[in-house]
Parts: structure tokens; sequence; C-alpha cells
């Protein structure tokens, strides 16, 4: 895993921010997630890309957190706009298709958001902005492009698929075969 400029500098310019993120690390590794969390929301504020993404896995995965699709999203572009390679594919990945919970598991969580009197409700304060991330194919496009041309492999794939298609973009049969043929 490559880090960026901003990491890199966090990681050795900062003594105290490279031990916090040493021991969020180590907290990670052993499973204690909620551990791991608060450790990584601290740097993550802080800017630190390495723990917007492992904040946003936490998020995606609700290890430590309670799950939350829209704020793993959040926490994933944080570390994507500085050039988080992993969060820029997960992104372009996460658009192309959308992300929500089973219906199953969210019907009643979604009637009760979606409805006037969710406003002061509990689940109203711990989704504000639902439960779902919305297929997006322009976003899409963004972030495979950009996680494509730094060399992931799925994302090329993803990007080829996106021109073969022409979801999110025009479509180029000729871009979709050297994109995939670099996949």
């Amino acid at each position: 895993m490559r880090f960026s400029f901003f990491s890199m500098r966090t990681w050795f310019g900062r003594g105290r921010a490279a031990a916090s993120l040493e021991k969020a690390e180590r907290a990670f590794s052993a499973g204690r997630y909620a551990e791991a969390a608060a450790l990584f929301r601290t740097l993550a504020e802080g800017g630190v890309d390495l723990a917007q993404w492992r904040l946003a896995q936490l998020y995606e995965r609700g290890q430590g957190v309670v799950q939350g699709f829209v704020e793993a999203v959040r926490w994933m572009r944080a570390a994507a706009e500085q050039g988080w390679v992993p969060a820029q594919a997960r992104l372009g990945e996460i658009y192309l298709t959308g992300l929500s919970a089973p219906g199953t598991a969210s019907s009643s969580a979604r009637e009760v958001l979606e409805s006037g009197a969710s406003e002061g409700s509990v689940l109203k304060r711990l989704f504000p902005e639902g439960l779902a991330v919305h297929q997006d194919p322009a976003l899409a496009a963004h972030w495979n492009s950009a996680a494509a041309q730094a060399g992931d492999a799925g994302a090329q794939a993803r990007l080829g698929y996106q021109y073969a298609t022409g979801l999110g973009l025009v479509r180029d049969p000729g871009a979709a075969e050297q994109w995939l043929a670099k996949a």
C-alpha cells in the first residue's frame, strides 16, 4: 500500500501522529475495532489519508462503529481526494453499483427514515443522509479513472466496462479496449 505525501510527512515528521497511527493499526489488526475507530477518527479528522481509509473500512463493515455506508463513503472520499488509490478504486466500485443494506435488514428503517415523522428519531440522528449510497455512473467514472490511471486493475476493468457500455461516459470502444487490456 502506498503512502501519500501527507501521510509520509505525518508518518516521518510527526512522531506523535506516527505512534498513534501505529497504535491504531495494531488495534485494527488485533480486531479491537472500537479502539481502532477512536484512534483512526482523531487522525482522520487531522487529515491522515490512511486513517481516513481505515475509518471508512470500519464504517462500511460495521466494525467498532454503527455500520453506515454514507459515512464510509464520506471518509473514503476524504482519502481519495488526497490520492489514496484504494479509496479511489472502492469509490469507483460503489458508485458504479450503489451500496445499501439488504432489503430485509433495512426495510423498516428505510420506512422510518422516509416518513415525515422521522425528524426527531434516533434513526434520523444516526443516519441523517439515509442508509444507502445511490448509483452514480458519472462519479464512478471519475473515481475509476483516477484509480485506473494509478494502476489499479479492478478500476481499469470497471472503466473499460463503462467505456464499452456508455455508462457514465460517452461510449468509446477504443478506450474500452485499451482499459480492459491494461486490466
